[in-house]
């Protein structure tokens, strides 16, 4: 048995990855976000970091929390691996992955398959979401053209991942990194390499074929979720939202994203100007 966890920004790709992961037959079918198992984890990141202040009156020290945690967050899994009748679980939330350093003091044995994408794309997707939720009467967790603040959502996605690998060898080793952009053009070598890091079958996925975006109930319980799909979204593979940011983003919008996305835009091998 294994556990997966699917990291990347909001907009990056990373239902296409989960996707692409779910597709062995041990692995659980795509599900919904997995919110909860975040909340749970953000309630260990609080301990950890304020242990002194509002926590060591409950707790002998910090590894009694870390244990109590680590057995919480194991027991919640064995919850899910029950109820989907699956070996191997694959959750994602885009939201968790700033976490996953602390997934990995809870879970030492859990890999991470992480997906990035250029900022230009990604902050672009944003602002297409966000309008179609605003035209849906639905509160947007992205700001209307707000490009500034949406550098910062990205930036915060990756930043704490790339600082943990560096001060964790054994994290380091348990982090996959996949550019959205090689998925999509060359999807047989990147698929070869995700099934060598987890064992998992990924040829399973075909890159041609429909693939699965939401869980029923997930859909019909959060109508939102209508705003997030794209033309492209669950069809098969293909390079042509690659450089979309186009039809979005001003001249203007590009030079405030490469100016504060450039350690990212670098780090991953992006093209400054694409």
């Amino acid at each position: 048995m294994a556990d997966f966890f699917i990291g990347g920004s909001p907009r990056s790709g990373t239902t296409l990855m989960q996707a692409v992961l779910a597709a062995d037959e041990t692995a659980n079918p795509v599900m919904g976000e997995s919110t909860n198992f975040s909340a749970l984890v953000d309630a260990y990141v609080h301990g950890k970091y304020q242990f002194e202040k509002s926590v060591g009156d409950f707790f002998p020290d910090p590894d009694a929390l870390r244990e109590f945690y680590a057995d919480t967050a194991r027991r919640y899994l064995d919850v899910v691996r029950e109820r989907t009748g699956a070996q191997h679980l694959v959750l994602k939330d885009p939201n968790l992955t700033p976490r996953l350093a602390e997934v990995h003091d809870l879970l030492p044995e859990a890999r991470f398959v992480v997906i990035t994408r250029h900022p230009f794309d990604v902050i672009a997707s944003m602002i297409r979401v966000g309008k179609r939720l605003q035209e849906m009467g639905e509160w947007s967790p992205f700001d209307h053209r707000d490009v500034g603040k949406m550098c910062v959502q990205y930036l915060g996605c990756y930043g704490p991942l790339a600082e943990a690998q560096e001060k964790s060898k054994t994290f380091q080793q348990a982090l996959f990194w996949v550019r959205y952009e090689d998925l999509v053009t060359d999807a047989d070598t990147v698929l070869e390499g995700i099934g060598k890091f987890t064992g998992l079958d990924c040829r399973k996925f075909d890159p041609s074929g429909e693939w699965r975006m939401f869980s029923s109930l997930a859909l019909a319980a959060n109508k939102r979720q209508e705003a997030f799909p794209t033309k492209l979204s669950g069809r098969g593979i293909s390079k042509d939202s690659v450089g979309k940011f186009r039809d979005v983003l001003s001249a203007d919008d590009c030079q405030l994203i490469e100016k504060e996305c450039r350690e990212a835009i670098t780090a991953f091998g992006y093209d400054r100007n694409p």
